[in-house]
Parts: C-alpha cells; structure tokens; sequence
C-alpha cells in the first residue's frame, strides 16, 4: 500500500494533514484517506 500510495510525492499540505496516520500504525486509515484526495 505505501508504495502505490507514493506519500512521497504527496504536497506539503497533505503531508502534514495525514501527519496523525503516518506516525501511527494505521496504515489502512492512510489509505482511505489517500483514496479520498487522489481521486
């Protein structure tokens, strides 16, 4: 999921806005948030 999400390609922005679900184990609520702004 990290890779096909590319978080590091994310803005700056975004990056701090999911800053909660990257520091967590929550890897399935970073990708339902990924899915919500990149589509």
């Amino acid at each position: 999921m990290l890779l096909e999400m590319e978080w590091w390609n994310w803005s700056l922005e975004k990056i701090k806005a999911a800053m909660p679900m990257l520091c967590s184990s929550n890897i399935v609520g970073l990708h339902k948030y990924w899915l919500e702004f990149a589509v």
